[in-house]
């Protein structure tokens, strides 16, 4: 099992953005039109939601909520597509990729349902527990401010020992979408023997790539909000007055996307067993 580098790696997230983008750049540009469209569509439901005050104004407005069902699950598809295209890239199987990226084979079912296991084991269970919390804090509000002050400690210091534990959870089954993809089967905790060892290297590529996605997805809504200024639409914008910042965030967060995915193909080809040389597809 070769050993993970963090140096690397962090080279390989970002060389891989050229390649992602040669094997991927139809479905990628599909995926940044639907995550426009549905930021454009987010925009005009903030203005519908704020009409609804009553039953009657709910039941006017919502054909207009349930407008925006289609363009979640085109994102979705086109984000699940998106992610099989630049995979297969990142781990040397760009000629079972579609002419741009497009297409919908078994490894985009199967990464669909790795992603839909994993919200349902880990994400789904942590939220439920700390909505849970935040109930119990509204009531206690009401009957006593000091129960509250208690429950909002105890709710920090369950907050103390979830982070470090997520994180650590995060981080060993990282590689699952690779493995999904090669092993041809859904994995999830099947990651986790893969990274034994590697967490701190991984844990830090993943800090250096983060910030620089950060950094990008930033200065696109940045720039959106600055075109948003000088229409005087910062605070309630029309769906008309988000055209320009909407197209620009999505511009950016698909630019940086396959620096994201080139990590952790890199990952998952430097710890699998009897891989070919890493460099080959990230040179």
């Amino acid at each position: 099992m070769t050993k993970v580098s963090g140096s690397a790696a962090i080279s390989a997230a970002f060389n891989f953005i050229g390649p992602g983008w040669r094997a991927a750049w139809a479905i990628l540009l599909l995926y940044g039109v639907c995550s426009f469209a549905l930021q454009i569509w987010l925009a005009a439901v903030t203005d519908v939601a704020a009409a609804i005050t009553t039953p009657a104004a709910l039941a006017a407005n919502s054909g207009k909520l349930w407008q925006g069902l289609p363009l979640g699950l085109m994102a979705m598809a086109a984000s699940t597509a998106t992610y099989g295209a630049l995979y297969r890239a990142g781990l040397g199987q760009a000629d079972e990729n579609g002419p741009g990226g497009l297409q919908w084979k078994a490894a985009e079912w199967r990464i669909l349902g790795a992603v839909v296991l994993l919200v349902a084991m880990v994400a789904l269970p942590i939220s439920a527990l700390f909505v849970a919390i935040f109930g119990s804090m509204a009531a206690s509000v009401k009957s006593s401010p000091a129960a509250a002050i208690a429950m909002a400690g105890w709710l920090g210091l369950l907050f103390l020992i979830l982070a470090p534990l997520v994180i650590w959870v995060s981080v060993r089954i990282s590689p699952y979408l690779a493995a999904t993809v090669d092993q041809k089967r859904i994995v999830v905790f099947g990651a986790w023997d893969l990274t034994r060892g590697a967490f701190w290297p991984i844990f830090g590529a993943l800090i250096v790539v983060g910030i620089a996605s950060a950094l990008v997805v930033g200065f696109g809504q940045i720039v959106g909000l600055t075109i948003r200024a000088t229409e005087g639409a910062i605070a309630d914008p029309t769906p008309n007055q988000m055209v320009l910042p909407a197209l620009v965030q999505a511009a950016a967060a698909i630019l940086i996307l396959p620096a994201k995915v080139g990590l952790m193909a890199y990952v998952y080809r430097a710890v699998r067993p009897a891989t070919p040389a890493v460099e080959e597809v990230f040179a």
